[in-house]
């Protein structure tokens, strides 16, 4: 199980749609959302959220504020 990291500049953590930051934004994850790590590709995460009003959705996330838990 891995998580949203903790940030106090950014309350969210988006969610797109590729493996790129200039990709659509899915969805703002707060902090602390609960994530199931499903592939890899360089620095992003392919990930499906696993906790509260957005379980289900899928997409990309950086790794350097995905937390293991």
């Amino acid at each position: 199980m891995s998580g949203t990291s903790a940030d106090r500049d950014a309350p969210y953590l988006a969610l797109r749609d590729a493996p790129d930051s200039q990709s659509r934004m899915v969805a703002e994850m707060p902090d602390g959302t609960g994530l199931r790590v499903i592939s890899r590709r360089g620095r992003w995460l392919r990930v499906e959220i696993v906790d509260g009003p957005l379980a289900g959705h899928v997409g990309w996330a950086h790794r350097k504020w995905v937390e293991r838990k």
